[in-house]
């Protein structure tokens, strides 16, 4: 990775009825170190159009804006596969949610260990359920957890995989080690990447929100991307309590009694097509998994082994320094022969 190279940065924000996303995108603006090479690709998914707000900003130049009905939308997924459609070649790719906070000079931060990364793998990816935040008296209070600890992701345990329900719900456990742990899963709310992913390992739109994160994982695995869960996560997510209602539900009864389609029908065609790509391997176009090396290794890495249908929510973390199994480590050499540059141009090399 070329450290001559402009470091543009595209942040992806799929919002729904989401009253922090304004804050979000200041807070990302005002904490980056290069707040000029970065690029937002906003779709924001509300009754209420900030485009005013957005135009009074000295960096709306650097905003890509789409509104949409809430009425319209067609879940998570969805929007973020519009929100890719604003890439406009920047050298590096970061998702986020619309309820965020940074650490100053977050955009060295994360470059920075990409680049770190080169020396093992041609197309990292850093991903992890970021640390959280909470409102308090309208201020947000960032509360770090895990210092000196990685946040990696592991299935829960008592839960299975059925073809009714082929997505496992993941949650983070912390391990002490100062370099990065391998990982199999990624987070919605946070990935930052190579911009060029953007355009190798497309969102699904037919998705709803139940399994988008294990098949952009899957795809980007098997398309020779590696995951990497970081030391340094310079972000911060609001996370809602699970019975708390809120209106960035999309299945709110607001919206959802006069919708033509209904949440639940958006849902089960997800997992009719989340079934098919990772339990009975089945094309799925565009969106299907790559060629690069098969899922079934996945398992070291996440603990989940979907063709099998099985997982292992302990399964040890592996860090960058320590040996993989030789299956993994000949698949990643394998996937190292693609031809993506890992130089963080987003560009494909022509042969």
């Amino acid at each position: 990775m070329d450290l001559g190279l402009p470091m543009t940065i595209f942040v992806s924000v799929a919002s729904y009825c989401d009253d922090l996303l304004l804050q979000t995108l200041e807070d990302c603006h005002r904490k980056a170190a290069h707040p000029e090479a970065v690029f937002f690709g906003v779709v924001n998914q509300d009754e209420i159009d900030i485009r005013q707000q957005l135009d009074a900003l000295p960096y709306r130049h650097q905003i890509r804006y789409l509104h949409i009905n809430p009425l319209d939308s067609r879940g998570v997924s969805w929007a973020r596969y519009i929100a890719y459609s604003l890439y406009g070649g920047e050298a590096y790719f970061l998702q986020i949610d619309a309820h965020m906070q940074f650490e100053a000079g977050w955009d060295d931060i994360l470059i920075k260990q990409l680049q770190q990364l080169a020396a093992v793998s041609q197309k990292p990816i850093l991903t992890a359920y970021p640390h959280p935040f909470e409102m308090k008296e309208g201020q947000p209070e960032l509360q770090p957890i895990g210092k000196g600890k990685v946040l990696y992701l592991r299935p829960k345990p008592d839960q299975q995989i059925t073809p009714e329900s082929p997505a496992v719900r993941f949650h983070t456990l912390l391990h002490p080690a100062s370099e990065p742990v391998r990982g199999g899963h990624v987070a919605g709310g946070f990935l930052f990447t190579l911009g060029s992913f953007v355009e190798e390992v497309p969102y699904d739109p037919f998705l709803y929100f139940t399994g988008e994160e294990h098949s952009l994982a899957a795809r980007a695995y098997t398309h020779g991307w590696d995951i990497f869960h970081p030391v340094d996560i310079p972000l911060y997510h609001l996370y809602k309590k699970a019975d708390e209602k809120h209106r960035g539900q999309h299945w709110d009864e607001k919206f959802e009694s006069v919708r033509p389609v209904k949440w639940q029908e958006l849902r089960q065609r997800g997992m009719d097509r989340l079934r098919r790509l990772l339990l009975e391997g089945k094309s799925a176009g565009v969106y299907s998994l790559g060629k690069a090396r098969g899922v079934e290794g996945l398992q070291p890495l996440s603990g989940v082994d979907y063709p099998n249908r099985q997982f292992n929510p302990e399964q040890k973390p592996i860090t960058v320094g320590e040996p993989q199994t030789q299956q993994a480590a000949e698949d990643q050499a394998e996937a190292g022969a693609d031809d993506t540059s890992p130089d963080g141009s987003g560009a494909a090399k022509k042969g």
